[in-house]
């Protein structure tokens, strides 16, 4: 985190359908709030999850960052906005096939962020931070990085490019 200054960590709490409590989580989610309450980088944490409930505790757990909800590929996006809003859940992980303008306009009319996953191919990566992707998750940080830095180069504080 300290390489990257600007970077977000998405931390994905895996749970399965029968155990939707935080209980297996909670030691370790412990232990890390506990290490970045020392370096102060809660702030750029964000913990997310499939799972309603977990997603539902995560939100109420602020000390440890921000909560976000992953969506499936098959996931109603209006009901998964509803759900966010409804529990204090800041930001939704959206596959990268469900990116589209009605469903952007619809999160942002909420007041959340959207992320987007999983995104690898460098021409997806930049198409989904011109669409305005708060954070992108991917396996191809490289490319992420570079582009993201160019996109940054790029703006200029009257909005226009360069």
């Amino acid at each position: 985190m300290i390489g990257l200054p600007s970077s977000v960590v998405n931390i994905e709490i895996k749970s399965s359908k029968r155990d939707s409590r935080l209980s297996n989580a909670q030691p370790v989610l412990d232990s890390l709030a506990s290490l970045l309450a020392e370096t102060s980088h809660c702030h750029r944490l964000v913990f997310s999850t499939f799972n309603r409930q977990v997603a539902r505790k995560l939100s109420r757990l602020s000390a440890f960052g921000s909560a976000a909800l992953l969506t499936h590929i098959g996931t109603n996006t209006k009901r998964a906005i509803g759900f966010a809003v409804a529990n204090g859940i800041e930001a939704l992980h959206l596959h990268k096939d469900k990116v589209s303008p009605r469903s952007l306009k619809a999160i942002e009319k909420a007041g959340l962020s959207f992320s987007v996953w999983t995104v690898d191919d460098p021409m997806e990566i930049e198409e989904m931070l011109c669409a305005g992707a708060a954070l992108l998750i991917t396996n191809n940080v490289g490319a992420a990085v570079d582009l993201a830095e160019t996109e940054i180069r790029l703006e200029t504080p009257d909005g226009g490019g360069v």
